[in-house]
């Protein structure tokens, strides 16, 4: 198993933190706190999202991260830099595991905002969803990153 050392640099007061989801019930209930009873699909949709964007991604295990404030991300278990190629806006560069992590979760925040927006039942979701990608792109702002990540979300 890996233990992947975050890229986060020098902490700012009040930045997210990121914190290892290590012990097996934790690690249970990760995919449900972050996306509610989308979690399965959620779960999947990482996956998915890491195997269509990631050259030389072939699954593995996977680690989970939660951060101060209610938000998440999970990274691949992979060492060193893969190739991320985004065909929607043209992005093809290196990437971390962890910065490959944050970007499929950032994706699959965006289509499960998406997907409960125009719905009145699903309000709170949407609404949490929303305060839980925010979380997630402050924390991204603090990695060394960073310029990566955001040119991929742009």
């Amino acid at each position: 198993m890996n233990t992947h050392h975050l890229s986060v640099v020098p902490a700012v007061a009040g930045a997210p933190r990121a914190v290892l989801v290590s012990r097996a019930h934790d690690r249970m209930k990760f995919w449900p706190e972050l996306f509610g009873g989308f979690y399965a699909a959620a779960e999947s949709s990482v996956y998915g999202w890491m195997s269509a964007n990631c050259q030389g991604y072939e699954g593995g295990y996977w680690e989970y991260f939660s951060l101060n404030g209610g938000s998440g991300f999970a990274v691949p278990g992979f060492e060193g830099k893969k190739i991320v190629r985004i065909r929607g806006n043209q992005f093809c560069g290196e990437v971390s595991a962890e910065a490959a992590g944050i970007l499929a979760t950032v994706f699959v925040f965006d289509r499960f905002i998406w997907q409960t927006s125009e719905k009145p039942e699903l309000e709170p979701l949407f609404k949490a969803l929303c305060e839980r990608k925010v979380k997630l792109m402050d924390y991204a702002e603090t990695t060394k990153e960073a310029g990566a990540i955001f040119r991929v979300l742009d």
